[in-house]
């Protein structure tokens, strides 16, 4: 990252676990989705002022990025339970697998890529409304600052974990 080593690793230990946002944008795919996120006072984190199901104790009033990888997001026909609510704009076809992607109406600035598996993927047609599904332990926060931070689950989420 300008000349200055960013993380070492394998790059599995790179796509998994990115030190900061530099390396989690630099690795991957297609790119990883990044969603600015919010802490609230009891330290839980909200995506487009909806729970995740993720606590971030000691951030309170923090604004944070939460990095989601297209393969670990799932397309459900429920939005009543999800932090993401999208409207396919796009279906792209890449061989054994589609790439769909999703205005987020939380914040239509922001594009959400999802990955699904060719068979899956007439299911999906521009201008339908999908609730996006992840499990909070495959999300990547990372604070103001870019540096990654462990959020822990809250008990009884909200949030229908991506299986």
């Amino acid at each position: 990252d300008r000349g200055r080593l960013a993380q070492l690793g394998t790059p599995a230990e790179l796509y998994d676990r990115p030190a900061s946002l530099a390396v989690a944008r630099f690795i991957g795919s297609p790119a990883i989705n990044i969603l600015p996120g919010l802490v609230d006072r009891a330290g839980h984190v909200a995506l487009g002022g909806q729970p995740t199901g993720m606590i971030l104790p000691g951030q309170a009033g923090e604004t944070i990025s939460i990095g989601l990888r297209p393969e670990h997001l799932r397309l459900t026909a429920s939005t009543q339970k999800h932090a993401l609510i999208g409207v396919v704009r796009r279906n792209e076809h890449h061989g054994a697998d589609r790439l769909i992607h999703l205005e987020w109406l939380a914040d239509r600035t922001q594009t959400i890529v999802v990955r699904v598996a060719q068979a899956e993927a007439a299911s999906y047609h521009p201008g339908e409304t999908f609730g996006i599904a992840f499990n909070p332990d495959q999300a990547h926060v990372f604070d103001a600052q870019g540096i990654r931070i462990a959020a822990t689950q809250a008990a009884g989420s909200l949030v229908e974990a991506a299986e």
